[in-house]
């Protein structure tokens, strides 16, 4: 009988702790095309919670904490982002510039020899 008070014990004591956390969703475009950007990180500044987005350009980001947050956006080629997001707001849009001093493509020419 103890063992089962202490099972419920614990798992009540879980449920507030997964109340603290939300999912955000969004999707990352390019600012001048409005084309969705495959390959941008998008993650939660101050924590490890990271995502790149797909090919759609949308993402989904779990775990966030529940209060206000600052979302960073970065990609190759692009203007890095810092969006605040505050707590209870779960979606994200956002609009990246490009950014012409920053690597865009890498392309590798040679000529393959055998040994």
């Amino acid at each position: 009988m103890s063992c089962a008070m202490l099972a419920l014990a614990l798992l009540l004591s879980s449920v507030p702790a997964a109340a603290q956390t939300r999912t955000i969703t969004g999707t990352v475009t390019d600012a001048a095309t409005g084309q969705p950007l495959e390959g941008a990180r998008v993650g939660v500044r101050g924590t490890t919670l990271a995502v790149t987005t797909g090919a759609d350009g949308k993402f989904t980001l779990g775990n966030v904490p529940q209060g206000n947050v600052v979302v960073a956006i970065r990609r190759i080629g692009n203007n890095f982002v810092d969006l605040p997001l505050p707590a209870g707001q779960n979606e994200l849009r956002a609009a990246l510039t490009r950014d012409p001093l920053r690597l865009s493509d890498v392309v590798v020419t040679g000529q393959a020899t055998t040994v």
